[in-house]
Order: C-alpha cells, then sequence, then structure tokens
C-alpha cells in the first residue's frame, strides 16, 4: 500500500429525487397495495413516467405530508373509502364511511331515524 491508498476519501452521500412505488409507500407508512389505492383514488401527487416505471418525486410527497396530505382535487366516493379503508386497517366497512356517518347526522337532526312509535301493528300481509 502507498501513501496515497490509505488517505480517506470524503462520504459522499446522494439523497434520491425519484423514488419508486413500494419506496413511497414505505416513506408514508403504508403498505404498497394501500399506495396503489391511494394513487387510484388520486389521493396521492402524481407519478413521473420514465420508460416503464412509475416514479414519485421525493420533494412533491414531503411538501403534501407538510400540507396534510389533501386529495388533488378529484373527491368521490371512492376516494373517500380508500382513505378510510387505509386508516381502518385496509378493511373498509360502512361504519368507517364518511357518506354513512353524513347520512346519519342528517337522519339525527331531521328526526328520521325510523324509531318512532308505530301507530299500531304492522299490518300483515297475505
Amino acid at each position: 500500500m502507498t501513501a496515497a491508498d490509505t488517505t480517506t476519501r470524503p462520504l459522499v452521500i446522494v439523497e434520491a429525487l425519484l423514488i419508486r412505488t413500494t419506496t413511497a409507500a414505505a416513506m408514508i407508512g403504508v403498505s404498497p397495495r394501500t399506495w396503489r389505492r391511494l394513487v387510484s383514488a388520486g389521493l396521492v401527487p402524481e407519478a413521473i413516467r420514465f420508460n416503464k416505471l412509475k416514479l414519485y418525486r421525493v420533494r412533491d410527497l414531503v411538501d403534501w405530508v407538510d400540507s396534510g396530505c389533501p386529495a388533488r382535487g378529484r373527491t368521490n366516493k371512492n376516494a373517500r373509502r380508500a382513505v378510510t379503508s387505509a386508516q381502518a386497517g385496509g378493511k373498509w366497512s360502512p361504519d368507517h364511511d364518511s357518506d354513512h356517518d353524513l347520512l346519519h347526522e342528517r337522519r339525527q337532526a331531521t328526526g328520521r331515524m325510523g324509531d318512532a312509535p308505530s301507530a299500531g301493528p304492522a299490518p300483515a300481509f297475505r
């Protein structure tokens, strides 16, 4: 070994500018399957196509999280279900559906809960 071989080089750390789907999901803390549900619902930043790869800008993901994870502008029933599904551990149920909660609140406000006393026994159909 020569003196030139024993000198140490400075360590250079390179941060990725673009990451794959599995890495993006890991950064956010969800499974790749849940990430794909969020993508199809339009709730995460849009991916960049590079050849056949879908890549996400790290900067976009950080900005998205810093701004409270807003949807990309598309809100629909499936998008809300995807979010509640992710929050419920991947299992969607009507109890977690925001439409269900909204309907329940409206029924309570209007008094149409279906629990009003009836005027007598229900008629028998023959």
